[in-house]
């Protein structure tokens, strides 16, 4: 009998195979949740290529290692399999490490804001293939309770407006990254400057400084404009001038 590859993709039942693609990562943050049913991406362009051939919406969670709601989510939802199913079935599911991955943490986050008034992590974000966000939240039950809608309910409610009022996402999404971009930086178009290729060791410590101040305005208008591989460029650019003696 063939050996079954154990990151396919999920079966009709929506579930995945244990691990998950996360096995594959570096962050003990997403290392913890490489064992979950749900069938999770790191964040790459692989994810989104598969939600735009899908037609799929990207359910994307952010947090950290040490965060406790965090650690309460995960136990509740993100190991259960009724969850997954809905996850893996509707959703491209897609985990971030924001200690790892700040460029896109901060662009969401804002967005989180400014469409709910307020944030904190978890994050929760659900946005098209083309990474427009139409729903945030922070911490969500596995099932309603209070005034906190469950994941049981809302991931049907979603993925149902997805199918009857795609247009309408669509629309939401293009005014809340045009919100995020006026308020984060004043303007609603923004263009980069290249990334500079400096002799590291030749700079004194106030040009270093300076540069990386300028890199991390850089990399923040990279993520806002939701071209992500660059700000991740230019991130790893900081850590080597940070790390330079």
């Amino acid at each position: 009998m063939p050996e079954e590859d154990p990151l396919a993709d999920p079966g009709a039942d929506g579930r995945s195979r244990f691990p998950n693609r996360l096995i594959h990562e570096k962050s003990p943050y997403l290392l913890q949740h490489a064992e979950n049913p749900v069938d999770w991406y790191p964040w790459s362009e692989e994810a989104f290529l598969r939600a735009a051939r899908e037609d799929k919406p990207v359910f994307l969670s952010i947090g950290y290692a040490t965060c406790h709601w965090c650690h309460v989510m995960a136990h509740e939802s993100f190991e259960d399999t009724e969850v997954a199913t809905l996850l893996n079935r509707d959703f491209i599911p897609i985990k971030v490490d924001r200690e790892e991955r700040p460029d896109i943490d901060s662009v969401y986050m804002a967005a989180c804001q400014q469409m709910t008034g307020q944030g904190g992590w978890p994050l929760t974000v659900v946005m098209t293939p083309e990474k427009k966000p139409f729903f945030a939240a922070s911490y969500i039950p596995r099932e309603t309770r209070f005034s906190l809608i469950g994941l049981l309910t809302l991931l049907p409610r979603i993925t149902q407006v997805w199918r009857e009022r795609r247009s309408d996402l669509d629309r939401s999404g293009d005014r809340v990254i045009a919100a995020i971009s006026e308020k984060l930086f004043g303007k609603k178009e923004s263009t980069y400057l290249k990334l500079p290729h400096l002799e590291i060791d030749s700079l004194t410590p106030l040009d270093k400084k300076r540069l990386v101040k300028n890199l991390h305005r850089e990399m923040l208008l990279a993520a806002q404009d939701l071209n992500f591989e660059l700000a991740a460029e230019i991130r790893d650019r900081i850590k080597e001038i940070k790390e330079a003696n």
